[in-house]
């Protein structure tokens, strides 16, 4: 049984200085509806395997619920942090 993976993505709204990865898509959060960037990275994690875009704040309220949650970063994030690292 494949497990779904939960994206936790940034909100289209709020902070104009907050860092969008280029080549960004804009999504709707699978809990709430509001609109979030799914990075490059993520979007090549959609071709293989199941995932779940969510915002911060509903990522966070799936988060309480979690007894021992687990995180890793999606295969090519590094990447595109250290991109953002070089640009600050």
């Amino acid at each position: 049984m494949n497990e779904t993976k939960i994206l936790i993505c940034l909100p289209v709204e709020g902070d104009p200085n907050c860092y969008i990865v280029p080549s960004s898509v804009v999504a709707k959060c699978a809990d709430c509806g509001a609109l979030v960037y799914v990075a490059p990275s993520a979007q090549k994690l959609q071709e293989t395997a199941t995932v779940t875009a969510v915002c911060m704040n509903c990522a966070l309220a799936r988060l309480e619920k979690e007894k021992e949650p687990k995180f890793d970063l999606v295969p090519g994030q590094d990447w595109e942090i250290e991109a953002w690292r070089r640009r600050h």
